[in-house]
């Protein structure tokens, strides 16, 4: 079979299509425009002559036609490539990932914002005292919700906000701050395991003394902005808070309940509160006597 001179690539190619195997040319260092000879093909048991080539195929392809895998330097620096961008992005994921657990317990704090004004509007707009045991009038700032924990166990029938959102002691999610997670050194246990709640209420609000007797507080005694006063938080001592490095204090990132049932944060605790006694910051959350002292209302 007589061939042709080839004047370009695209027939090499062509022929490799055809013959359904790479082109092996002949060894290099035949000068250019030279006739390079390529050997006899047998395929299928028929021997085909592939024409004289009067170019020698690129380097390039002779070079891709002739490798089968990669060499250990290239897979080094695939491997270190991946390993520089996963890096870069290791930080983006875990912002990503404590943005939706802040998500998660502001939502859990506005669910308890609805239950404590249902609570309010079925009790003359007055919160639980400060007592425990927990009942329908009384609790005190662990036991107000949430399930019965393994160190505190007051059943979730006996909590006073639990009615309001159909927790029991086998369903009370809505009570755990998905921050809570690590075991407490204090306890040995997380929040929510040992308390049954991940959360605490403000016990400035529910430990209201009337003549130094502890009574049920009134919505209307609360004289700061209702904006500025804090109802509810994560539990402070033992869950790491939203973005901090463990239970410890001061300054654990918190997510805040306020009593007109706005959600807001991450607040640092207690650099970011006001913990006067006296409510002299109300641009900070009132963590304090609320009202402007404990015996106003009288």
């Amino acid at each position: 079979m007589t061939g042709r001179p080839l004047g370009s690539e695209e027939f090499v190619i062509k022929l490799e299509k055809d013959f359904g195997r790479p082109l092996r040319p002949m060894k290099r260092g035949r000068k250019k425009g030279t006739t390079v000879a390529v050997p006899e093909l047998r395929i299928k048991g028929t021997t085909v002559a592939v024409p004289e080539l009067k170019t020698r195929p690129p380097s390039c392809i002779i070079y891709f036609m002739n490798r089968k895998s990669f060499t250990l330097i290239e897979l080094l620096v695939v491997i270190a490539i991946v390993g520089i961008i996963a890096a870069l992005l290791m930080p983006v994921f875990g912002k990503a990932r404590e943005g939706a657990r802040r998500a998660m317990c502001a939502n859990n704090l506005r669910q308890h914002g609805i239950a404590w004004y249902l609570y309010l509007d079925e009790h003359n707009d007055c919160f639980p005292l400060s007592a425990i045991p927990p009942n329908d009038t009384q609790c005190n700032y662990l036991s107000f919700g949430g399930w019965a924990g393994s160190g505190y166990a007051y059943p979730a029938a006996t909590r006073p906000l639990n009615r309001y959102l159909n927790v029991t002691d086998t369903s009370a999610e809505i009570f755990h701050c998905p921050n809570d997670t690590k075991p407490a050194p204090v306890i040995g246990a997380t929040a929510f395991t040992y308390y049954g709640t991940s959360y605490l209420v403000n016990d400035s609000i529910l430990a209201f003394l009337v003549s130094g007797a502890v009574r049920n507080r009134p919505l209307s005694t609360i004289t700061s902005p209702r904006s500025k006063v804090l109802l509810e938080q994560c539990y402070i001592s033992e869950v790491p808070g939203h973005g901090g490095k463990g239970p410890t204090l001061p300054n654990t990132p918190l997510i805040v309940l306020f009593v007109d049932g706005h959600v807001a944060g991450p607040f640092l605790f207690n650099s970011q509160y006001d913990t006067t006694t006296t409510g002299n910051n109300p641009e900070k959350p009132v963590y304090v006597y609320p009202n402007t002292t404990p015996d106003e209302y009288d």
